[in-house]
């Protein structure tokens, strides 16, 4: 028992690892973008990016909807049944770009943002367009964590190296920023076709036995339910940029994703590993998927982020200024309210995914619903009074109310097992 926790912990470590090569590659690139764009043409541009930035996020999870994790916590149980998983959910994934692309496009030509940031983000919604393409989702069901951090940071990378010669030849930024971030999805989605292309032969179509999961979670209405979760998940993060853009101008939506930036770098290293643990969660048995057992690694995870965000919140302002420089020394204030969400964090996201890899989506849209509702009011009541400071509250509040509902939320009795019956179909 105690070499099999033993290599279960080797395992998450390494994968980890694997992961945290990547990851660190891209969020180095990111930040480094930021400063680059911050320190080249101000607050303002910053503003727009940001906006960009947040709207291509709503386009990515349009086009994945919940078929990435669908996906991968499908191959991550059933690793003989890659290729028809991968036929059905690339097929959802491509038609659903059809419809996320446009929205998003409409969103920057007529949606409620400032005139002079209406060009960048309609470009970065053409941008996203070729994620539709990847098949990162198939690497991160497979365990294949070395080529899925490449193909993480290929984003990143490509996109910082692209804007970089941009920015030498003088180009305008409304432009060469969305071109530059066009490179990058397009890089990551052809080298993760080719990486999935080399680790996995596709067999000819035939009739193929099915377990009964991978038949009911492959159809649309598995994919939108939890597409509706992350939906919600998504604007509980990030609504508050969107509606920053709408109700006051770019200064304050430049000054609150400066400091928005500090705590997501943060947590895109806590992320690591519930990235690397989700399929592993997913192979837990319906026997052992109680929540009674996780109260240990709950409390020491909320213990984990206590410390670090209170050493940014004594120093928010020297962090601040000494990233982005002196122009931005009003947004340490809302680094100092921010950064007290990242214990807070830690704990909700580990529940959601947890929740999401034993297949319980819709405790999961209840959850990040409710949260989001609580964060969209609050935004709309304290935004237009006290503009990013206010959006800072609004969102440490919402994290409060979150993770009273996900603790909730999980499974405290053990939840009856899984059908193991198959079906025949046509692949």
């Amino acid at each position: 028992m105690l070499k099999e926790k033993l290599r279960n912990l080797m395992g998450v470590a390494a994968g980890s690892a694997l992961l945290a090569i990547g990851e660190g590659s891209a969020r180095i690139c990111t930040m480094l973008t930021l400063i680059l764009v911050s320190r080249k043409f101000g607050v303002s541009t910053l503003g727009s990016l940001a906006l960009a930035q947040t709207m291509a996020i709503y386009i990515a999870l349009g086009i994945d909807a919940g078929a990435r994790h669908i996906g991968a916590r499908l191959i991550a149980a059933w690793p003989d049944k890659v290729t028809p998983v991968r036929q059905r959910m690339q097929a959802k994934r491509k038609l659903l770009a059809l419809i996320a692309v446009p929205l998003g496009l409409i969103y920057a030509i007529a949606g409620p943002i400032p005139q002079d940031a209406r060009l960048m983000v309609s470009l970065y919604a053409l941008a996203v367009a070729p994620y539709c393409l990847s098949l990162d989702w198939v690497l991160w069901g497979a365990k294949r964590y070395g080529s899925l951090s490449m193909s993480r940071a290929l984003i990143s990378v490509l996109s910082l190296a692209a804007l970089v010669l941009a920015v030498f030849f003088g180009a305008d930024p409304r432009w060469a920023i969305p071109v530059a971030a066009g490179i990058g999805y397009a890089g990551s989605a052809a080298y993760s076709r080719w990486q999935t292309g080399r680790t996995f032969q596709q067999g000819p179509d035939r009739a193929t036995a099915l377990p009964p999961d991978i038949v009911t979670d492959t159809r649309w209405k598995a994919v939108l339910v939890l597409g509706a979760a992350l939906a919600c998940n998504q604007a509980f993060n990030n609504i508050d940029s969107l509606l920053l853009g709408a109700l006051t101008n770019l200064q304050q939506v430049g000054l609150y994703n400066s400091a928005y930036r500090l705590l997501t770098a943060l947590l895109g290293v806590y992320y690591l590993l519930t990235t690397s643990l989700y399929p592993r969660i997913a192979e837990v048995s319906p026997e052992n998927r109680s929540g009674k057992k996780l109260r240990s690694y709950l409390v020491g995870l909320f213990l984990a982020g206590t410390l670090p965000a209170l050493l940014v919140m004594h120093f928010s302002r020297k962090i601040i200024v000494g990233i982005y420089g002196q122009n931005f020394a009003q947004g340490a204030p809302m680094v100092a309210i921010l950064i007290l969400a990242l214990p807070l964090d830690f704990v909700t996201s580990f529940c959601g995914v947890t929740l999401v890899a034993w297949g319980m989506s819709r405790r999961v849209l209840i959850a990040t619903a409710s949260a989001a509702a609580v964060n969209i009011g609050a935004n709309f009541y304290l935004i237009p009074r006290y503009g990013g400071l206010g959006a800072s509250w609004a969102t440490l509040i919402s994290y409060m109310v979150l993770l009273v509902i996900m603790l909730a939320m999980l499974p405290w009795q053990t939840p009856a097992s899984r059908p193991s019956a198959v079906v025949k179909i046509e692949s």
